[in-house]
């Protein structure tokens, strides 16, 4: 137990390559670049009102090295030299599970295309009103989501940047 402690700690022997093709770490960076839009703060008056303020968005690279160096920490445990594709899922993993859920989920939920508030209920799980109304309004402002109105009907679908993001960190 204690070798392999050390060994997580203190990766004698990992090599310090990149654990990822130039493809497969341009996805990488491309899902933390989503991520980061994903995670900015949104500022709304009296903490549930008409949004006031959003931040900037986090630094994409910590999120792509965070994600890296869990791909090196998975290769060390298992006493590998370099990191597998199997070890690079696991970080691509981590930083999108480090995206709010609500917003992962109404995101993920729109991947397909356009859909119905109802489509969005079915398809995101999440029950609140409130919360998709809410999340619906800051991934609007977040510029990821657009909201169409076709005669009676309103449509939700991820914008150009949003669709952008998204087939590129496939």
């Amino acid at each position: 137990f204690q070798d392999l402690v050390k060994s997580f700690m203190h990766p004698v022997g990992l090599t310090n390559a990149e654990p990822c093709s130039d493809q497969e770490c341009e996805k990488l960076y491309h899902l933390a670049e989503l991520t980061a839009r994903l995670r900015i703060t949104v500022g709304r008056k009296n903490g549930h009102g008409e949004i006031e303020y959003i931040d900037e968005a986090e630094g994409t690279p910590r999120l792509v090295s965070g994600a890296l160096q869990i791909a090196r920490a998975r290769a060390a445990l298992y006493r590998r030299k370099t990191a597998t594709s199997e070890d690079l899922e696991l970080g691509k993993r981590a930083v999108w599970d480090a995206t709010p859920a609500a917003r992962r989920s109404i995101f993920q939920s729109l991947t397909s295309g356009p859909t119905t508030w109802a489509g969005v209920v079915n398809s995101s799980g999440i029950t609140s009103d409130a919360q998709i109304e809410r999340t619906l309004e800051t991934l609007i402002a977040l510029g990821l989501v657009k909201k169409e109105e076709l005669n009676t009907s309103v449509f939700y679908d991820l914008s150009y940047s949003g669709r952008d993001l998204w087939e590129k960190s496939k």
